[in-house]
């Protein structure tokens, strides 16, 4: 046992020399000529590494957003302060995939200790931006005396719009769309704030609640006692729910007779295996099918909450076999609030979907075959390509194998739905609807494009948050900025749905716009399977 006691030691001791060295990196100011090499850096890349990189803005404007910024590096500054200078120039690109994000101070040993067993003021609310205005959507600490539906006046002595307004700086949507932003706002609310307030022990809130103005502050609370008091998830207490036919229940807490833990246990083993086959996203099966209508049996709603989760193939292989048995003669795909995933899965979902052989995507550009290998493994450390170097070996010829020279001597990757499909044997006919909101994004958009195109499927909601004309993605490396350390994520592939349009910029426009009311938007999402005819 003791030989193990000194490189454990020394583990400990490099972890908190590691975690000083990046608060001291965050706290100390970078030179001027430090900060115009990493905007070079970055210059240089964009437009050797991202296709189309002047789509949305001419290319001597973005050159001169450089220049501006460049010479009016005069002065020291944080690598923090040098973010907000930087993150503009790429929001400006507009592809929303594409961001340069800020350092986070690495909690201290201290502060780990200090902060363990907690629950924070910033992670106690959930939000809702719309109309310029926040909204709490959910309170996971009810004795702070928040009531869901309020409004936030004041966040930390800050407004909203004041947040949104900085968030907006370093952020981008792709194109020219309006409605991802305030969804992005509200999904990436904790960290954005974690980021801007730092580890907090109280914030005070401002809140219009029913006409009247209250002065609320948050405080971070134990969760010792609540765990105590039995308020945490009991994986034996919970009720199972199926992924198909998953409807709204209400868990009673009881108490679970002995002889019934050997069913328990089996059918949580059967809810750990739908989880790994459906996805499983923030508390919820990542595909279900439900029926919204008691009274009619026909009338489903397949949700999809994110395209990166589960095994798609086994998860619609099963969907669509329930679909055919239960003879549904109208469909609605929900895509609200998701942003994207895998090539493969929507091309997989779409043979279920369309009715005629053809491909999901017209292209996949690239800015060069002989360089896109090497742009897909960038942003290692020199120790990570010496320790896989053999895997590298391997990887960097068979990327190169996945490049061709398409129309017009367009270098090109080959990535899945560029080749035309037939439909699948059990493919769904009849009526199609698909209901998209801002949050649709990115593969989410691309497939909503393609059915909408089509004349497939008729669109409920807002307009998408991607562009109906696709996305700059697929492979996107996270290169390090050299002085700095800011992160930067850079989109490989310029990817174009089957079914594009000649006027881009803007997302898939619904052929039918749902107007919900506050409180719908705020609490009650699925009361829109009831507007859909």
């Amino acid at each position: 046992m003791k030989k193990y006691v000194l490189p454990v030691l020394l583990l400990i001791l490099a972890g908190c020399a590691s975690t000083d060295k990046k608060i001291k990196h965050i706290n100390t100011p970078l030179s001027v000529a430090e900060m115009q090499q990493d905007l070079v850096f970055v210059k240089k890349r964009l437009f050797t590494m991202h296709p189309d990189a002047d789509l949305y803005i001419d290319k001597d404007a973005l050159n001169k957003k450089f220049d501006s910024v460049y010479n009016s590096l005069n002065t020291p500054l944080k690598p923090n302060e040098f973010h907000l200078k930087i993150a503009p120039i790429i929001a400006a690109v507009k592809q929303g995939h594409m961001r340069i994000n800020g350092l986070t101070l690495p909690s201290t040993k201290a502060e780990i200790k200090k902060y363990k067993d907690t629950r924070g003021p910033l992670s106690q609310l959930n939000y809702r931006y719309f109309n310029d205005t926040l909204y709490v959507s959910h309170n996971h600490h009810l004795k702070n005396g928040v009531r869901p539906g309020s409004a936030v006046l004041k966040f930390n002595n800050k407004t909203p719009k004041e947040l949104f307004e900085h968030y907006k700086l370093t952020y981008a949507s792709d194109g020219y769309n309006q409605t991802y932003l305030p969804k992005g706002f509200t999904s990436r609310f904790y960290p954005e704030m974690l980021a801007m307030f730092g580890m907090q022990d109280s914030i005070p809130l401002t809140l219009l609640c029913e006409g009247s103005v209250n002065e609320v502050v948050l405080r971070r609370y134990s969760t010792k006692k609540e765990t105590a008091q039995g308020t945490s998830k009991d994986s034996l207490s919970k009720q199972i729910k199926t992924p198909i036919e998953q409807k709204k229940t209400k868990t009673v807490a009881h108490k679970i007779p002995k002889d019934s833990l050997t069913i328990i246990a089996k059918k949580e083993k059967e809810l750990k295996k739908q989880k790994r086959i459906l996805g499983y996203v923030d508390g919820n099966f990542n595909r279900t099918l439900s029926f919204p209508n008691p009274k009619d049996s026909t009338y489903a709603v397949l949700r999809i909450r994110s395209f990166s989760s589960g095994k798609f193939k086994k998860s619609y292989d099963s969907l669509f076999s329930t679909i055919q048995e239960k003879n549904i003669q109208h469909l609605v795909l929900d895509l609200r609030g998701n942003t994207g995933g895998l090539i493969a899965d929507i091309d997989y979902l779409y043979r279920y979907l369309k009715k005629v052989e053809e491909p999901l995507i017209t292209s996949s550009k690239i800015n060069s075959k002989w360089k896109m290998p090497f742009y897909a493994v960038k942003g290692k450390s020199v120790a990570h390509y010496t320790f896989l170097s053999p895997i590298y070996a391997l990887a960097l010829p068979y990327l190169y194998t996945r490049t061709f020279t398409g129309a017009n001597d367009q270098s090109e990757f080959r990535v899945a739905g560029l080749k035309a499909t037939a439909p699948k044997a059990k493919a769904y006919t009849n009526k199609l609807d698909v209901l998209i909101d801002g949050a649709t994004f990115s593969a989410s958009s691309i497939i909503s494009s393609n059915l909408q195109g089509s004349h497939r499927a008729k669109v409920y909601g807002e307009e998408s948050g991607g562009t109906y004309n696709g996305t700059v993605a697929g492979i996107m490396p996270v290169l390090t900025l050299p002085n700095s350390k800011l992160k930067w994520r850079i989109g490989l592939m310029h990817i174009i749905p089957y079914h594009h349009k000649e006027v881009f910029g803007y997302g898939v426009m619904p052929d039918v716009p749902l107007n919900l009311s506050t409180d719908e938007k705020i609490f009650d999402e699925d009361a829109v399977y009831q507007l859909i005819p």
